[in-house]
C-alpha cells in the first residue's frame, strides 16, 4: 500500500509538472458572435428615407385602448394610514437603520472577557452606531411622509380631474342634443372635446402616478402592496397661519441632530483605544484621512507613544474643524428650510386668492346667464374648469407646505426622536456643546499631555 501511495504522488507530480502553471478550465463551446467576423461587413446603401405615416400604423383610440385593458384589478376598499403611523412605521424599517442597531447590539455583546481593555472604545462604536441609526431612521421618516403627502395630492387632483371630464362629456352631449334640434350653437365642440382629450390624459398620469406611489410607500412602511387594497393618506391638512422662528429652529437643530452629537462624541473621547473609531469615522468623509494604525516600535515603547500621542493630536484638530464646520453647514440648511416652509405659506395664501377670483367670476357667469340670458352657454362651462383647476393648485400648495414642514424636522433631527428613536444618554448634554476654535487647540495640547504620560 505504500508503494501504491508512492506512485500516486509521483504520478500527479509527473502531471503537474506536463500541464505546468496552466489553470484547469472546462471547455464550453464558443458563443454566437465569439471572436473577428469573418470578412468586412458591408451596409446597404439608400438615397433619403422614406418618412413613417401615422395613417398606416392603424393607431386606436382612447375608448378601444380603455376597453382592451379593462381587466385591471378592481379596489375592494382602502386602507387608512395615518401621518404618525406613516412616520414611525418608516422610521422602524430603515434598513440602514436596522443593521447599524444590530451591529450596535454585537458591539454591546462582544465582551468575552471579565476585563475588558478596550471597554471604551466599545463604548464609543456604541454610541456613534446608535447616533448612525437614528440618523438614517430621519431620513426614511422623512421619505415616507414626502410620499405620503405626494400620494395625498395625487388622489386630490384624480378627484377633481374626474369631476372635470363628467361635467365636460356632459356639456358635450348638452351641446349635441342642441344641434340635433336646430338650435344655432356659437360654438362647435372641438374645444371641449380636445379639453376632454387632455383631462384624460392627465388621469391616465395620475393613475400612474398612484400606483407608483402606493408601491414606493408600501416598501418604506414595510407593508405589502395589495392593488386591491391601496393606501389611504389620511392626511392632517390644517394650514397654521405663522411664521417660522429661524433661530429657534436653528438652537432645536443645532441640540438634536445625530451628525453633529456623532462628531461631538468622537472629539469628546479621543483616546488611545478610540482612535480605530474616529479612523473608520473620518474615513467616511474621506478615505484619505483613514490612516492605518502606527505599528509597535519592538525596542522602544517611547516611540510608539509618541506616534500614538501625534496621532491622537492630529485626529483631535481635524474633528474639531469639522465640529465647526459642520455646524455652519447645519445652520445654514435648517435656516434655508424654515425659510421654504414660510415662502410655501405665501404661496397658499396666493392660491386661495386666485381661486377666490375664478369662484367670483363663476357666480358672475351664472347670475348674467340666469339674469339675461348671456353669457353664452359654452363659458360657464370654461369657468367651471377653472375653479377646478384652481381647487387643485390650492391642494398642491398644502401639500409643498406639510412637505416644507416634514424637510425642516429632518434637518433638525427630530423626525426619528418623535417615534421613539432617542439619541444615546451617554454622550450627554456635553457633547452638543461645540467648542470654540481656541478651545480645540489648547484642549489638543492638554490631551496630548495626558496621552504622553508627563505630569
Amino acid at each position: 500500500m505504500g508503494r501504491l501511495a508512492g506512485w500516486l504522488v509521483a504520478g500527479i507530480l509527473y502531471l503537474s509538472g506536463t500541464l505546468g502553471c496552466a489553470p484547469a478550465r472546462l471547455a464550453a463551446p464558443p458563443l454566437p458572435f465569439e471572436g473577428h467576423l469573418s470578412g468586412r461587413v458591408s451596409l446597404p446603401a439608400m438615397g433619403n428615407p422614406t418618412p413613417v405615416a401615422l395613417a398606416s400604423l392603424t393607431l386606436p383610440n382612447y375608448r378601444e385602448v380603455e376597453k382592451a385593458l379593462a381587466h385591471t384589478p378592481d379596489i375592494t376598499g382602502y386602507r387608512l394610514l395615518t401621518e404618525p403611523q406613516c412616520q414611525c412605521l418608516a422610521a422602524a424599517e430603515s434598513t440602514l437603520g436596522n443593521l447599524l442597531a444590530i451591529e450596535r447590539q454585537s458591539v454591546l455583546t462582544g465582551v468575552v472577557w471579565r476585563w475588558d481593555r478596550e471597554a471604551l472604545a466599545r463604548s464609543v462604536l456604541a454610541d456613534a452606531l446608535a447616533l448612525r441609526a437614528v440618523e438614517e431612521r430621519n431620513r426614511s421618516a422623512a421619505q415616507a411622509l414626502e410620499l405620503y403627502y405626494r400620494l395625498a395630492a395625487a388622489y386630490f387632483a384624480r378627484d377633481r380631474v374626474e369631476q372635470s371630464l363628467a361635467e365636460l362629456r356632459r356639456w358635450i352631449e348638452d351641446l349635441g342634443k342642441a344641434k340635433e334640434t336646430g338650435l344655432t350653437v356659437p360654438q362647435e365642440d372641438s374645444k371641449l372635446r380636445l379639453q376632454e382629450v387632455e383631462l384624460a390624459e392627465r388621469k391616465v398620469q395620475l393613475d400612474a402616478a398612484i400606483e407608483q406611489l402606493d408601491e414606493q410607500l408600501c416598501q418604506l412602511v414595510g407593508l405589502e402592496r395589495d392593488p386591491h387594497q391601496p393606501l389611504w393618506p389620511g392626511a392632517e391638512l390644517t394650514v397654521r397661519v405663522a411664521a417660522v422662528d429661524a433661530d429657534a429652529a436653528v438652537e432645536e437643530g443645532l441640540r438634536s441632530r445625530p451628525d453633529l452629537a456623532l462628531l461631538a462624541l468622537l472629539y469628546e473621547n479621543v483616546d488611545e483605544q478610540t482612535l480605530g473609531v474616529i479612523r473608520d469615522a473620518l474615513a467616511r468623509i474621506d478615505l484619505a484621512m483613514g490612516l492605518p494604525t502606527p505599528r509597535k516600535h519592538m525596542v522602544s515603547t517611547a516611540v510608539h507613544r509618541a506616534k500614538v500621542c501625534l496621532e491622537a493630536e492630529t485626529r483631535r484638530e481635524q474633528l474639531g474643524q469639522l465640529l465647526h464646520a459642520q455646524r455652519r453647514v447645519a445652520e445654514q440648511e435648517l435656516r434655508r428650510a424654515a425659510s421654504e416652509v414660510d415662502r410655501r405659506l405665501r404661496q397658499i395664501g396666493l392660491a386661495k386668492d386666485k381661486l377666490d377670483q375664478r369662484q367670483q367670476a363663476l357666480r358672475r357667469l351664472r347670475d348674467r346667464r340666469e339674469a339675461k340670458g348671456s353669457p353664452p352657454a359654452f363659458e360657464v362651462p370654461a369657468a367651471q374648469l377653472e375653479v377646478l383647476a384652481a381647487e387643485i393648485d390650492v391642494f398642491e400648495a398644502v401639500i409643498e407646505w406639510k412637505i416644507a414642514t416634514a424637510r425642516l424636522k429632518q434637518s433638525q433631527g427630530t423626525l426619528a426622536a418623535e417615534c421613539g428613536y432617542a439619541s444615546p444618554e451617554s454622550c450627554g448634554s456635553a457633547c452638543l456643546t461645540i467648542p470654540k476654535r481656541e478651545e480645540t487647540h489648547r484642549a489638543s495640547a492638554a490631551k496630548l499631555v495626558l496621552l504622553s504620560g508627563q505630569p
